[in-house]
């Protein structure tokens, strides 16, 4: 059985999924399908110090290791689409939609699971943009000097800020000034 390992050298090198000597490889283990649980973490760990070592710069690193983490999400809702969107940036999620199209091609048939239909999340995504949906807490209809006029202060305005986007991204709330501070008022009592 293969071994994979977290450091830069003496691994295997062995992607997620194919065969080792005719057996089938999953992490280590035989008989089972898909790829090792939290190789997309693992993966993405292992390149930054593979990138790190040959002094690429901080950026690509970032873009690289962003990548790895989410080449596996799956897109069950436009909520969810809107949350990787916000952490990401919607210029690497485009990007990550292109590679998570090559990673599907790439699979045996019968390693894959179920994956996104990656042309509805690219069209969803383009209307979330072309909506200017709200993907950032600096896109939201409030900022921390309202919040503070209103008697929020310190740490408190951030907790608030982070708490509206969510609720924002899932559709819970819509980013309206009255609604979010109407909000405020209402997890901190």
């Amino acid at each position: 059985v293969p071994s994979v390992d977290d450091g830069v050298g003496g691994g295997t090198g062995v992607a997620h999924y194919g065969q080792y000597r005719g057996q089938e490889y999953k992490g280590g283990q035989h008989n089972t399908q898909g790829p090792f649980k939290g190789h997309p973490e693992k993966g993405a760990k292992k390149a930054e110090i593979i990138l790190r070592r040959l002094k690429y710069d901080t950026k690509t690193i970032k873009t690289v290791t962003t990548l790895i983490k989410y080449h596996d999400h799956e897109f069950r809702s436009r909520q969810d689409i809107k949350k990787v969107m916000s952490m990401i940036g919607a210029e690497l999620f485009f990007t990550l939609i292109d590679v998570q199209y090559a990673d599907g091609v790439s699979k045996k048939e019968q390693y894959t699971s179920p994956i996104n239909d990656l042309t509805w999340v690219k069209e969803q995504a383009e209307d979330i943009l072309r909506k200017h949906e709200c993907l950032s807490i600096r896109e939201l209809d409030i900022n921390g000097n309202q919040l503070e006029a209103e008697g929020y202060s310190g740490a408190q305005i951030g907790i608030l800020l982070k708490s509206m986007l969510n609720a924002v991204l899932e559709d819970k709330l819509n980013n309206s000034c009255s609604e979010l501070l109407e909000y405020a008022k209402k997890i901190t009592k």
